[in-house]
């Protein structure tokens, strides 16, 4: 009968079924053996995720010590700051140049105070991206929290922030797992 084919049992199929990933996982393991080079994700320098973590913490010190000239050595001049936040149910966002910032930190008659916990970076070559949790705390009291984005590339000076795009998060914030601020930024 021609037109009647023959249908496999269950141990038939899977056993089958098992070959072909077998050989499915083969190929993809030799194809990831015959990546080019310049396609493989780079392994960060010694001490590379620290060093951007220090410019990340050194760009808060140098909000709390309201000092425009400590922040600019740590931003591209042709940055960028984005914020995210949620007002009277609209979705707001709003971008300032490194330059506005820098001009409005000399501006500010209180001290903030940013901390941040379990930060995931990661560098690839001459670019790193610093994804954190974060509160922000003005004046001693708590203004908001929410998550940093950090993009930064590595000049011949170190380390440089070139854009930071930011949640604001004024409800809803769970506590911190670094506890209460246990100082005021004037005196971090």
């Amino acid at each position: 009968m021609a037109g009647l084919r023959r249908r496999r049992s269950d141990a038939e199929a899977s056993g089958r079924d098992g070959h072909r990933w077998v050989v499915l996982t083969g190929v993809l393991l030799l194809l990831g053996a015959a990546t080019p080079h310049g396609l493989e994700a780079q392994a960060p320098a010694e001490g590379g995720e620290e060093a951007v973590l220090q410019v990340v913490q050194g760009l808060f010190d140098a909000m709390a010590a309201r000092n425009p000239d400590a922040a600019r050595e740590l931003l591209l001049a042709d940055g960028y700051f984005t914020s995210h936040r949620q007002e009277n149910g609209e979705r707001v966002i709003s971008t300032v140049s490194h330059q506005e910032f820098l001009e409005s930190m000399a501006t500010w008659e209180e001290a903030p105070l940013e901390r941040i916990w379990e930060p995931d970076v990661v560098i690839r070559g001459g670019v790193a991206m610093a994804w954190t949790p974060y509160d922000f705390w003005w004046g001693g009291e708590f203004s908001h929290c929410g998550v940093n984005v950090f993009s930064l590339v590595e000049t011949p000076e170190g380390w440089k922030i070139a854009s930071i795009v930011y949640t604001v998060e004024r409800t809803g914030c769970e506590p911190s797992p670094l506890g209460p601020p246990t100082s005021s930024p004037d005196r971090r």
